[in-house]
């Protein structure tokens, strides 16, 4: 009928045991804290059924994980973790009904040490003619650039939305650069949206993904500053999901499918590690390609949308080879 979501706040204390010269680190953690549960996303079978649950509870934590050094000053690692917690009480139309929150997590992690211990060895960003490879995360804000996405229905903003206006974007991304100067990257990220009907009220969210490859043109602006500007076109894909209650009349929802957008935007990047850096971009997102149907009616979407985000950025290892001449503008 509904989600019930849960956070944690909780200190842990970590017993690690590195070797082959460091690089590979098995380690056990343990701590204690808090979880915050609160029920959200209603469903339609919740139509007309009140449900609470609003609770703050004592929770622990134990697990252990391994961490391996890609460089001096980069880890990625995967780790194993049990909480505990007591129960959380939630209400159903009066009743009480006791949640049982212990749950198992699996999870992946990258850590960016700062300083590097031995910076002459980590790999740079190809300016000096060398293909380099990199891996990036990014977050940020997406803006549907029109409030009617498919015909008479309406975005909203999510209430966890940035300024009231942007909807929380996620991505992470790899990429080659090509000298000093080009670049193609492949991303996987997306936002969601709160759909509107006029009338009705909202109906559910549609969330969106960006899986369109692109090419980047790079301009210097001295030894740890670069600009650039990115384009391409490409795959997408968009899915309704979270029906709300209002909609148990409406009969039949679906949008789920893949399409075809593009992408143009820029952004200034600084390396403040040679092998780690941050940057900051805008990017304009075009799709019209998707469709959304209630009951027997197809409506067609406008999806175009404005990206801005922060990345940070890790260049995995260069190549030994040089890239051509004609590469470098």
């Amino acid at each position: 009928m509904s989600e019930l979501g849960t956070a944690f706040i909780m200190p842990q204390i970590r017993l690690r045991y590195p070797f082959l010269d460091d690089k590979l680190e098995p380690y056990l953690t343990a701590g204690v804290g808090v979880a915050f549960s609160q029920v959200n996303d209603r469903t339609f079978r919740a139509a007309g059924r009140p449900i609470e649950s609003d609770e703050v509870a004592f929770a622990g934590g134990i697990g252990g994980g391994l961490d391996y050094s890609w460089a001096d000053n980069f880890q990625i690692g995967l780790a194993g973790k049990y909480l505990i917690t007591s129960s959380s009480d939630t209400t159903v139309s009066g009743t009480n009904v006791n949640s049982d929150l212990n749950a198992a997590l699996l999870s992946f992690s990258f850590r960016v040490l700062y300083p590097a211990l031995h910076p002459e060895q980590e790999p740079g960003s190809g300016r000096e003619g060398a293909y380099a490879v990199y891996w990036a995360v990014r977050a940020g804000g997406a803006a549907p650039v029109h409030h009617h996405v498919f015909g008479q229905i309406v975005q909203h903003e999510q209430n966890a939305a940035i300024g009231g206006t942007f909807n929380q974007l996620y991505g992470v991304a790899f990429g080659l650069n090509l000298g000093p100067n080009l670049g193609v990257e492949i991303p996987v990220g997306g936002y969601e949206m709160a759909l509107g009907l006029p009338g009705v009220g909202t109906i559910g969210e549609y969330a969106v993904y960006d899986l369109i490859p692109r090419v980047r043109v790079r301009y210097p602006l001295g030894e740890l500053l670069e600009t650039y500007v990115a384009g391409g076109v490409g795959p997408t894909y968009a899915e309704f999901n979270d029906r709300r209650p209002v909609t148990k009349d409406l009969g039949g929802i679906h949008g789920a499918d893949f399409g075809f957008g593009g992408l143009v935007g820029a952004g200034l990047e600084y390396f403040f590690m040679k092998n780690v850096s941050v940057a900051a971009e805008a990017t304009y997102f075009i799709d019209r390609s998707h469709e959304l149907r209630i009951e027997d009616v197809t409506h067609s979407g406008n999806l175009d949308s404005i990206f801005l985000n922060v990345q940070l950025k890790v260049m995995l290892f260069n190549s030994g080879a040089r890239v051509p001449s004609w590469l470098t503008l």
